[in-house]
């Protein structure tokens, strides 16, 4: 809800090809982890100290961000996504790999649920 996201530092997916959302375009999307046994979905938390527009990475890839177009052409998304996982201690990771801002991993309350 609008309440549980006030004053948090959340991880945003911005490079998307923007949609319709409720007559208001969006272009990103909020990620959040999903514990599949119980349904509890939970927001991605950006480290503490990492400020607001910091870019997320995967731990040891330094590659550029792909486009809104790359992102919409090659389905990126729906490509990469399950791979995107949190793992028993509520770390955020891309195929077994840290997420990170600010060189601090990403984190959730929820552990061992998918990314979405």
């Amino acid at each position: 809800t609008l309440e549980q996201m006030q004053g948090r530092h959340v991880v945003v997916l911005c490079n998307l090809k923007p949609a319709k959302m409720g007559n208001v375009a969006s272009a990103g999307m909020v990620l959040c982890a999903t514990d599949e046994s119980s349904g509890t979905v939970a927001l991605l938390e950006a480290p503490e100290g990492a400020a607001p527009g910091t870019r997320v990475t995967v731990a040891g890839h330094n590659g550029s961000p792909a486009s809104a177009s790359q992102m919409g052409k090659k389905k990126l998304l729906e490509k990469l996504q399950p791979k995107l996982r949190t793992n028993g201690d509520g770390l955020a990771c891309f195929d077994g790999r840290f997420l990170e801002a600010a060189l601090q991993p990403v984190t959730c309350p929820v552990s061992g649920g998918s990314i979405s």
